[in-house]
């Protein structure tokens, strides 16, 4: 027990490092994957957006969603990178409240 805290006190002030490095190697990877063209469910899912911010009704249950991809594509434009960037977002604060949730 006494070396499981010992361990656990030597490595807490690195797992921060560890995370801000994971989640720049994140961005770096997704960031290649960005500008590739909508197919299948992100072509989809995009007419989908794009209706919502046209009429402001949302299909089913994914109007918070829908709604937040249509008001930042209607802001930045209705580019790959542009509704990818959501997602991108969304995984990282997934990451950070699951670190923080612990």
């Amino acid at each position: 027990m006494v070396g499981l805290i010992l361990r656990y006190r030597l490595v807490r002030p690195v797992i921060p490092k560890l995370l801000a490095l994971g989640g720049a190697r994140l961005l770096a990877l997704v960031g290649t994957q960005l500008g590739r063209p909508l197919m299948y469910d992100d072509a989809n899912f995009a007419l989908a957006a794009k209706a919502v911010a046209d009429t402001g009704l949302a299909f089913g249950n994914q109007g918070c969603t829908l709604f937040s991809e249509g008001l930042l594509a209607r802001g930045g434009g209705w580019t790959p990178p542009v509704l990818r960037l959501l997602a991108v977002f969304g995984g990282l604060a997934s990451a950070g409240l699951t670190y923080l949730s612990r």
